[in-house]
């Protein structure tokens, strides 16, 4: 996981190789690796918001190697023998750890025991591989049929997999967090991401955030990490508060503010000509994974309902027009589109507080917001309780 998204490691080492340290040595790494023929050292790196750094260094005698050192407080490190090949461990301030990999590839099919926290970490590490893996696959399935007259049906079968995939990531993400609160690991899980794709938005996910920070600031008050993570949490209290105010406007129950945009044949379209009309408003874009990754569950929802009085009416914040309309008929979107091809610029950015996409409103009959921003599950069973099926 990149440095930046892991909160303050802890300010102070005492080393052992001082002179009258040895007795406050607390921890210890002892660790084998294979492959390491042409292995001479491995480095024990400490991990800040901003950088990560060489805190000691070790040298590898017929592929074993030892640390010893005595943190005050429970950290972040990385076993490293550079940039790019590491493994993160979460070590406590009194653990005896026992590390096995590979030299060429620290971070994977590597054991540990003796440490608590680095085992959750590899926990959330070997899933994250897992999920991505398989979504992987999933796009190799659909560049592999593009040739194929089966393409458009490929696509929207592993769109819909996918979808499903990273939901069901998250939510055990969510059961990690409330399995492990009192563990800095579900730091790790809270800024987890799914490719580039966060699992977690703060702002919308924030009662999981608070209730990791009470519990990791109660049994961790002096730690940089449950500070920062403190700090962190309060900032998104603050803005979901302004937010609040600026929304009064989008509050239940309340008119969907108009929206007045041009489809992509020309014609201007407007939100107030669908009255009578359960309307989902879309806001998305060609270039949203996760609004793609969507699209094939929309179109379910569509089809079933298109014909009981049910409308989407989908808004894009792309900016080229090619690219919004090949992804309206690559993945069969055969509902009202509209765009100003603003991007974040565009008018209804501002006009609907749109911080992030998807975003999606469902308006009533009589053009009043019913539900904001309903995703899977959630979504189907509004439309089922109200059209009853």
């Amino acid at each position: 996981m990149p440095s930046t998204i892991i909160v303050a490691a802890i300010s102070m080492l005492v080393w052992s190789c001082g002179g009258g340290q040895s007795e406050k040595t607390q921890v210890k790494i002892l660790g084998t690796v294979s492959g390491s023929e042409n292995l001479q050292t491995i480095l024990l790196e400490e991990i800040t918001p901003n950088e990560r750094f060489v805190v000691d260094s070790a040298t590898v005698n017929n592929g074993e190697f030892l640390f010893s050192f005595a943190p005050d407080q429970p950290g972040f490190y990385l076993l490293s023998t550079g940039k790019n090949n590491f493994v993160t461990l979460l070590i406590d301030t009194t653990e005896q750890i026992i590390f096995s990999g590979n030299a060429k590839e620290l971070g994977k099919n590597y054991s540990i025991s003796g440490s608590i926290g680095s085992v959750l970490i590899k926990e959330l590490e070997d899933r994250l591989l897992s999920v991505e893996e398989y979504l992987d696959s999933l796009q190799q399935n659909v560049a592999d049929s593009q040739p194929s007259v089966q393409f458009a049906l490929v696509k929207q079968k592993n769109d819909s997999l996918m979808y499903l995939a990273f939901e069901r990531h998250r939510n055990y993400l969510q059961g990690f967090v409330v399995a492990n609160q009192g563990s800095m690991a579900v730091i790790m899980a809270l800024y987890q991401q799914v490719g580039r794709t966060p699992a977690f938005d703060p702002e919308v996910d924030i009662e999981l955030f608070e209730s990791a920070d009470s519990i990791l600031l109660q049994y961790y008050p002096r730690s940089v990490h449950a500070q920062t993570l403190h700090q962190n949490v309060m900032k998104y209290r603050k803005k979901i508060t302004a937010d609040e105010l600026m929304n009064q406007q989008l509050a239940l129950g309340a008119p969907a503010p108009e929206i007045v945009l041009p489809a992509p044949d020309g014609k201007i379209r407007t939100l107030k000509s669908l009255r009578g009309k359960y309307v989902l408003i879309d806001f998305w874009a060609s270039w949203c994974k996760p609004c793609r990754m969507q699209s094939s569950f929309l179109v379910k929802l569509y089809t079933k309902y298109k014909e009981e009085g049910f409308e989407i009416f989908g808004v894009s914040l792309d900016q080229n027009k090619t690219a919004w309309e090949n992804a309206i008929r690559d993945d069969k979107l055969d509902w009202i589109h509209v765009s100003d091809l603003g991007y974040w610029n565009s008018s209804v950015v501002k006009l609907y507080n749109i911080k992030s996409i998807p975003m999606m409103y469902l308006v009533g009959k009589d053009g009043k917001i019913i539900a904001k921003n309903l995703k899977g599950i959630a979504l189907s069973n509004k439309l089922n309780e109200i059209f009853g099926f």
